[in-house]
């Protein structure tokens, strides 16, 4: 292995990107506005995709990254909800863990990573994703960028040219683009089907995306889906929920019917869904689920198998991550006593996690602090 040394310890240079994702099989168009992005970054090294949830930014910032990897020495994608923690990851797996105290402060990792990690001739790519508040760790990171160092930020907010950064916004797809993401994707369906459609789901790629997934999987023709969503968005349209956008009820329909058919397939599956609505949606490590005595491993992998058919949730190293948005639908549906009869998965979690503490503990007690995987557990 190549390396280097810091003060007597190695430094590995053989590493280059941390954590990227791959974007859904099922991609679809956006080409023009991915090339924007990269001539963006000729004029100013940090840019932000920013708008509602639902219409893409984080897939569009994956796809850039597939496209793009080859200009970049190094690449890292955070997940702005666990900043962080994330840095101090990245750190120790690039060896630098010898420079960091047992607790360090922001601005120490910051400095860290920018001056040991990215230190290069070629310049470095940060994707931070899923900003959802402006606090004092994020802005302290944007402020600290140095040079070389490129910046791809995804949020729901928006002023971050008061940042520094490009602001970019994403919109959802043009009627055209929806049709065209439609005939790609269902292509025994009629025109006239999919543009009605694609106008019953307001063109938003991920309530498009949601509805081919259902439709595969059950192989339901495209005027029964209609009819069944126009049936559930009836009942969506007459609640009162100020929280509530028209997209996001649009989106609540679209899960509505998966989750109704989740609960004929495997009632626990629906309970490890609406646990995974309580913790951080970027990294659930599977083995959390190890200690729901429900299920055991077979049913386990056969749950989270269904769960990514229906495109509910990805699996990627040994973890699952889940968008926000299901995590708000999921969330509200608890509250309103909607999700799964006579359980309630936040106090099925609370055990869980009680498990979880007492492993934590047997493990110290053993030495064995290597094996921590569940650090990443829980957001309650």
């Amino acid at each position: 292995m190549e390396s280097k040394s810091i003060k007597g310890k190695a430094l590995d240079t053989t590493k280059t990107h941390w954590n990227l994702p791959e974007p859904v099989s099922i991609f679809f168009g956006r080409e023009s506005f991915i090339e924007s992005i990269n001539l963006k970054f000729h004029h100013n090294q940090a840019v932000a995709l920013s708008e509602m949830g639902g219409v893409g930014k984080t897939q569009i910032a994956a796809k850039f990254v597939q496209i793009h990897k080859d200009e970049y020495r190094k690449i890292f994608w955070i997940s702005a909800l666990s900043l962080k923690r994330s840095l101090n990851e990245i750190l120790c797996a690039f060896g630098c863990k010898q420079l960091i105290p047992d607790e360090p402060s922001m601005e120490t990792l910051t400095f860290v990573f920018h001056s040991k990690i990215c230190e290069s001739s070629k310049r470095s790519l940060v994707v931070l994703d899923d900003v959802t508040e402006v606090i004092k760790d994020v802005t302290s990171f944007i402020r600290n960028m140095k040079e070389k160092i490129s910046l791809l930020l995804t949020s729901q907010l928006k002023d971050w040219e008061d940042y520094g950064l490009i602001q970019i916004a994403v919109p959802c797809f043009q009627e055209q683009e929806s049709i065209g993401f439609l005939q790609n994707e269902l292509s025994a369906a009629s025109q006239h089907e999919i543009s009605i459609l694609g106008n019953r789901l307001q063109s938003l790629p991920l309530a498009l995306h949601q509805a081919i997934c259902y439709i595969k999987k059950h192989k339901v023709p495209l005027h029964k889906y209609i009819e069944q969503f126009e049936a559930c968005r009836e009942s969506v349209l007459g609640m009162k929920i100020n929280s509530f956008t028209e997209y996001d009820k649009t989106l609540l329909t679209v899960w509505d019917l998966a989750f109704a058919k989740i609960r004929v397939e495997s009632k626990n599956a629906l309970l490890i869904l609406g646990m995974m609505a309580f913790m951080d949606n970027r990294k659930i490590n599977k083995n959390t689920f190890s200690y729901f005595d429900k299920v055991d491993e077979f049913e386990l992998n056969e749950i989270i198998s269904l769960l990514c058919q229906y495109s509910l949730v990805n699996e990627r190293n040994d973890c699952l991550e889940i968008h926000s948005l299901v995590q708000k639908v999921i969330r509200y549906r608890i509250e309103q006593n909607q999700f799964v009869e006579g359980e309630c998965p936040l106090t099925l979690l609370e055990v869980v996690l009680l498990k979880i503490e007492v492993s934590f503990k047997d493990l110290f007690a053993n030495g064995d602090h290597e094996d921590l995987w569940y650090i990443h557990v829980f957001r309650l």
